[in-house]
């Protein structure tokens, strides 16, 4: 059978001759691993099989393999001329007739592999001119040479003919022609059914995710736009650039492999600091992840960014390449609208400058809320159960074990997206659970799967870095890519007005220019809204409440000006519209908050019935023609403004984009009353599912109820005033620091200082957010020179402290230091002059080990800070027991004695396990920790900042909106 060798690339063909190579010789081959290897991928010493059957005896003596990857093959004669002149120049240089190092002694054997064809035409074939070139060479530099092969195409595709175990690994890469067909050829009946459903189910995967999730929320006559037209590359910063100190000692802590960790094909990347995601995932997806290929660092990704940011689109965009590469070989199977969805894909990935992959993987999108929501109640759906089930919506008769078989017949790739609206503690655990098994399914099929899972930064516990993921954080849109993004927008949508798209691209071009709206122009959602907006009007609003506010009333005004009687349905009951999306937003929240943990959802007919309920709250009476009437009001809602849009079959409702959903949310619980409005803030500002709605809630406030700023400020303040925990936690100072990166208090220094003095307080949190707070503090420092002061004098005295504060402010000028704003020269010059050699050791928890000369050993944590736990008043038992129970599965790893100290130099991420969810729902428990966490000395701040974060991880996953609906009534009287 035939292979196609040129999705392998020199490395992976040097793999597979290594293997081949090991089955034919022996196990006894010494394989040489990347990098510089003297001309050899493997040798040998001794007596070896080969070659068999032989005229004379098999090789004995020292033995050498080279492999020779030509990257474009021109045809068999030039092919055959550049192997010649390859293995010439090996020769010579073993001659030492080319300057080359000396490569040690010359082989009495020599085994070339190439992929190159060699005709086999006596005398003037390939094989034969190859040998004689190489034995004219030999005779001509007078190497004693004994013996040699050559194992050319043909010879390598008998070899994978006979070792299954070989090419089982590398059949996505080497499958020539249609992959279909090459499969029904190699696989078993029951594997070749599964990968028939597969090719199938990718198939219709093609078409159905050929459009942009956005383009369906809020456009006219229901357009859709084309990912072809929109997709993008988006910049991510990895989780291990963080740089050494500039002490010259630091370079004796810390070994630079560790740049590799994120995969071998990413160093570069990593040296830089930012990564293309969907580029980089496709390289590191060209590698082969089996436990058997031995794959170095971290395999997999997890791609963290905050609320229309573009995480859902970059994974339909990586699901799409795959699916293009897995098709293209076979576009006589696809439908006319397939081919055309694959051929403006296949163009629009060109232009893009991105390769499609030659490790041709199968791609499964699974949506986190929903697969939860599948396991709602305790109910077991395994991760291979839950894709089965995807797939026979689309082409029946898969079974989990039919997938397990797959699993080890071909590579995979799996999306595991929108974790964090999985809110609720008790389902995610439940969804990590599930995750953990198949990672564990696949190490047992010895499966070549790259996944990756995305996730808002808000809540996030760092709970996959312990299962081989390293992390991406995508990063704001500059202001020539959001004006570049924005004119891809108006293009897609008036294509077929060149001088309407070009008018809003002009229109963003000059917003791009002004700092607060520029501010406003950093997600690809903040800028497709904005396309939307600069439509009607010439400037767009410089806040983000009044962004969406004004997206929501231009789509309503334009289907206003449509004739018909569903304008005027719009324009009698505009009240009752407004808050059946508001309230809508509310009911989706509270319940994606509950238990089931999956995304929100309403049914329709519970959708009538709340239109029905607003309707009657107007003084309509409950009569068939109210009722026809909120039904009608129902329709529009779906079929005009169309920020809803059903799911499923048609009876479950949803918002298309989570963000609008969390405005709406926002907008209806500002009805309520001010001082209420500020006590439902207050209730809800430590839960991270909140989060946006909270943001969005207090934008409107600053705005639009002046009188409410004081009270929601204070409010903040006295979060830290309910008990020690929250004391320590500090969401009052997080929110700050939001509100001042959000522009809230833009234009109002007063309360832009308030929110600066509280934001300052993070400073006394082993646990503080340093990458937000110096953001924040950055942003401040913009808008009000005066903010300066107040953040010299808290940033010298954490410098001066001997605890915690100092690792903590020594975080802050590291972060600047990497950044352009006011504050980052004096963070530079700072760091120069600090001579504290402590500040080697003071590194945030982080998913790579360092080196150190010292030895290094695993604690738990509970051991550690166990004798702290009696001062100043010892615990009774049962809060001491409990507090174990909680820290039970928490490690920290120390290196030798510093100064007289165990220096901590890691601590192993992981969420908030099961034991610790359960402890930690004791007060006193969390009281302990809390006091714990602020005793110890200044050599423990990681485990300080470990024991701060599982008190916050709990904190920020408890349910907190559950009493919202029945607080806020449906009455007009609002």
């Amino acid at each position: 059978m035939d292979y196609d060798f040129s999705g392998l690339g020199a490395r992976h063909f040097e793999h597979l001759t290594q293997a081949v190579a090991r089955k034919v010789l022996g196990q006894d081959l010494e394989v040489l691993g990347d990098g510089p290897d003297g001309g050899r991928e493997a040798s040998w010493h001794g007596a070896v099989p080969f070659p068999e059957p032989s005229p004379d005896s098999p090789w004995a003596g020292y033995g050498v393999l080279q492999a020779k990857y030509r990257q474009r093959t021109e045809g068999t004669r030039r092919d055959t001329e550049w192997l010649i002149t390859q293995i010439r120049e090996e020769l010579r240089s073993w001659a030492g007739a080319t300057g080359i190092r000396d490569r040690g002694a010359v082989p009495d054997y020599l085994l070339f592999a190439t992929n190159v064809v060699l005709s086999p035409q006596q005398e003037r074939g390939g094989i034969d001119r190859v040998h004689v070139a190489i034995a004219e060479t030999l005779a001509q530099l007078k190497l004693s040479v004994r013996d040699w092969r050559v194992w050319h195409f043909d010879s390598l595709c008998t070899y994978l003919d006979q070792f299954p175990d070989i090419r089982r690994p590398y059949a996505a890469l080497t499958t020539a022609g249609d992959v279909l067909s090459a499969l029904r050829d190699r696989l078993a009946a029951r594997e070749t059914h599964v990968a028939d459903r597969a090719m199938t189910y990718a198939m219709m995967q093609l078409e159905s995710n050929q459009w942009v999730r956005l383009g369906q929320a809020g456009h006219g006559d229901n357009q859709r736009l084309p990912l072809a037209d929109l997709a993008v590359d988006l910049t991510a910063t990895t989780s291990h650039t963080h740089p050494a100190p500039s002490s010259p000692a630091s370079t004796s802590l810390f070994d630079d492999s560790f740049l590799t960790d994120l995969g071998s094909s990413s160093a570069v990347e990593v040296l830089s600091g930012q990564v293309q995601v969907v580029a980089h995932v496709l390289r590191q997806g060209e590698e082969i992840l089996r436990l058997s290929a031995s794959p170095a660092g971290f395999m997999h990704r997890a791609v963290l960014g905050g609320p229309g940011q573009g995480k859902t689109t970059l994974m339909q965009m990586i699901c799409q390449a795959y699916r293009v590469a897995m098709l293209s070989s076979s576009p006589q199977k696809l439908s006319p609208t397939q081919q055309a969805t694959l051929s403006a894909l296949q163009a629009r990935f060109a232009q893009l400058g991105l390769s499609l992959p030659n490790h041709r993987r199968w791609p499964v999108h699974i949506d986190l809320p929903s697969y939860a929501a599948d396991m709602a109640g305790g109910r077991q759906v395994s991760v291979l159960q839950r894709i089965a089930d995807q797939v026979n919506a689309c082409t029946p008769q898969v079974t989990a074990n039919d997938l397990r078989t797959w699993l080890g017949a071909w590579p995979w790739l799996v999306v595991f997206d929108g974790l964090d609206e999985v809110a609720s503690s008790p389902a995610r655990r439940q969804v990590f659970r599930a995750v953990e098994q198949f990672l564990t399914e696949v190490r047992q099929t010895d499966g070549d799967v790259l996944v990756i899972s995305t996730s808002r930064p808000q809540g996030y516990l760092q709970e996959l870095a312990g299962m081989g993921f390293a992390h991406l954080h995508l990063v704001p849109l500059e202001a020539g890519q959001a004006v570049s993004y924005g004119r891809q927008v108006a293009h897609a949508r008036f294509s077929g007005d060149p001088g309407m798209a070009a008018q809003i691209g002009d229109r963003l071009a000059s917003a791009a220019q002004e700092d607060l709206t520029a501010r406003l122009m950093r997600t690809p959602l903040q800028i497709t809204v904005m396309s939307v907006l600069l439509e009607h009007r010439a400037r767009p609003p410089q806040e983000r409440h009044r962004l969406f506010q004004a997206y929501y009333d231009t789509l309503y005004q334009r289907e206003l000006s449509k004739p018909g009687p569903a304008s005027q349905l719009l324009h009698s009951y505009r009240y009752v519209v407004d808050r059946l999306h508001e309230r809508t937003g509310l009911v989706l929240h509270v319940s994606a908050e509950q238990a089931k943990g999956g995304e929100g959802l309403i049914r329709k007919e519970e959708l009538d019935q709340l239109a029905l309920q607003l309707t009657i709250a107007e003084g309509h009476t409950d009569s068939p023609a109210t009722r026809a009437l909120a039904t009608q009001i129902v329709e529009v809602c779906l079929n005009r403004i169309v920020l809803l849009s059903a799911r499923g079959d048609d009876k479950d409702i949803a918002f298309d984009v989570r963000s609008l959903q969390e405005f709406m949310a926002a907008r209806e619980i500002c009805r309520a009353p001010d001082t209420e409005v500020v006590e439902h803030l207050s209730q809800l500002a430590h839960s991270t599912h909140w989060r946006n709605t909270w943001l969005l809630a207090a934008g409107k406030i600053f705005y639009e109820h002046p009188r409410s700023r004081g009270p929601l400020l204070t409010a903040l303040r006295e979060l830290q005033s309910r008990g020690p925990v929250e004391n320590l936690v500090n969401s009052g100072g997080v929110l700050a620091a939001n509100l001042i990166d959000d522009d809230i208090a833009s234009t109002q220094p007063r309360y832009l200082r308030l929110l600066l003095q509280q934001a300052l307080e993070l400073l006394n949190s082993p646990a503080c957010p340093a990458p937000l707070l110096g953001d924040a503090l950055q942003r401040a420092v913009e808008l009000d020179a005066d903010c300066r002061p107040f953040i010299d004098h808290a940033l010298e005295a954490g410098l001066d402290s001997t605890n915690w504060r100092f690792a903590v402010a020594f975080q802050l000028l590291e972060c600047w230091s990497q950044q352009h704003g006011p504050l980052s020269p004096a963070a530079r010059e700072r760091l120069a002059t600090l001579q504290r050699p402590d500040a080697l050791y003071l590194f945030p928890p982080r998913t790579m080990r360092p080196r150190t000369h010292g030895e290094i050993t695993e604690f738990s944590l509970y051991s550690l800070i166990a004798p702290y736990l009696s001062l100043p008043a010892a615990p009774d038992a049962d809060t001491r027991e409990a507090c174990a129970r909680a820290l039970r599965d928490e490690s920290v790893l120390l290196n030798s004695p510093f100064n007289g100290h165990a220096t901590i130099l890691y601590s192993e991420p992981g969420g908030l396990p099961d034991n610790a969810a359960e402890a930690l729902t004791d007060p006193a428990v969390r009281n302990l920790i809390a006091d714990t966490a602020r005793r110890l000395p200044y050599p423990l701040h990681i485990p300080a900042a470990q024991l701060v974060g599982l008190c916050a991880a709990y904190l920020q996953h408890q349910p907190a909106g559950q009493n919202l609906l029945s607080a806020l009534p449906l009455s007009s009287e609002d």
